[in-house]
């Protein structure tokens, strides 16, 4: 229960419900077939909440010291878990998702989307170890993430079909606006709740 609770289980349960929902009733809806399998879908999904996860752990870690002072009673690291532990549990989580993830995009055809879980990775550590306390700036940061876990799923689906078959491109053009629409309105959500989020740390 504690580990679910540090890699904040509820929150990767809403990323994994958000990608099958655009997959079930959006992508499959237009198309008969797309560039990953409904094996390869899960482990998009996967390498999605792996690095989501890893992000919340090595967040927690370094928060440590202000989260002692604003909500002691939710603190596990130190606690229940050692930092060593969370530590080893945030490299594992990145390997897991950055290897599905290279894994993927070699499998679509397209090995330089695997730039997409490495930026995902490298933003997570990058926001937990010095830009949380930029202002704005790691709102920002946070926002686009979360949008970026609805645009992956068009990436990976449907623009490989781009180069595969021409009669796809004004489909492709219309099911990737809708799904940028969604991603674009994770992105104002989540900047509004980091915003709010931050007014009540300070």
């Amino acid at each position: 229960m504690k580990y679910l609770k540090l890699v904040r289980v509820l929150n990767l349960l809403i990323i994994v419900l958000v990608q099958y929902l655009l997959k079930i009733f959006l992508i499959d809806f237009y198309y008969t077939d797309i560039a990953l399998s409904n094996t390869q879908f899960f482990l998009l999904v996967l390498a999605t909440i792996s690095i989501a996860a890893g992000g919340y752990v090595i967040n927690d870690v370094q928060d440590v010291e202000i989260d002692t002072i604003n909500k002691p009673n939710k603190v596990l690291i130190g606690k229940s878990i050692s930092e060593k532990t969370a530590n080893l549990l945030f490299v594992v989580l990145n390997v897991i998702g950055m290897g599905l993830g290279f894994y993927l995009s070699y499998a679509s055809g397209k090995p330089n989307y695997a730039m997409v879980f490495v930026l995902s990775s490298g933003l997570l550590y990058l926001y937990a170890t010095s830009l949380k306390n930029i202002i704005v700036l790691s709102n920002v940061i946070v926002a686009f993430l979360a949008a970026l876990s609805i645009l992956i799923v068009g990436v990976f689906t449907i623009m490989p079909l781009y180069a595969q078959n021409s009669a796809y491109v004004s489909l492709n053009k219309y099911v990737f606006v809708r799904i940028a629409l969604y991603a674009g309105f994770a992105f104002v959500v989540n900047l509004l709740r980091e915003l709010v989020k931050d007014a009540e740390d300070i």
